[in-house]
C-alpha cells in the first residue's frame, strides 16, 4: 500500500520551459521541457493569485531581458508561472520517443 501525499491548496509553480530535439525522424522533432525553479503552497487561491501575478511579472521582465523565444536556436528558455494542484516537478518525466 503506497500513500500519496494529500496536498491542501494550490501551488504557484515557476518553470525555466525550452524545446530539446527529439531525433531526425520525419525530417526532426523537438519536444516542450520545464525544469522547475520554484514552487510555493498556498492556503487560498486568492494567495495563489496574487503570488501569480507578481511572479508573472519577473517572468515577462526575465524573458523580455534575456530570453529569446524557444523556437530559436538561440534559446537558453523561458520563465513561466502557473497555478497547479501540487508541486513542482520537471517534464517530461522520461524522454518521449517517435512512434
Amino acid at each position: 500500500m503506497t500513500c500519496e501525499p494529500a496536498f491542501i491548496g494550490k501551488f504557484v509553480n515557476v518553470y525555466l520551459t525550452d524545446r530539446a530535439f527529439g531525433g531526425p525522424e520525419e525530417g526532426g522533432w523537438w519536444y516542450d521541457t520545464g525544469e522547475a525553479i520554484q514552487s510555493t503552497q498556498f492556503a487560498t487561491a486568492e494567495e495563489a493569485e496574487r503570488a501569480l501575478n507578481t511572479l508573472r511579472a519577473w517572468c515577462e521582465g526575465e524573458n523580455k531581458e534575456r530570453r529569446s523565444d524557444t523556437s530559436s536556436v538561440l534559446s537558453e528558455g523561458r520563465y513561466a508561472a502557473r497555478i497547479e494542484e501540487g508541486p513542482a516537478a520537471d517534464y517530461p518525466a522520461t524522454r518521449p520517443h517517435y512512434e
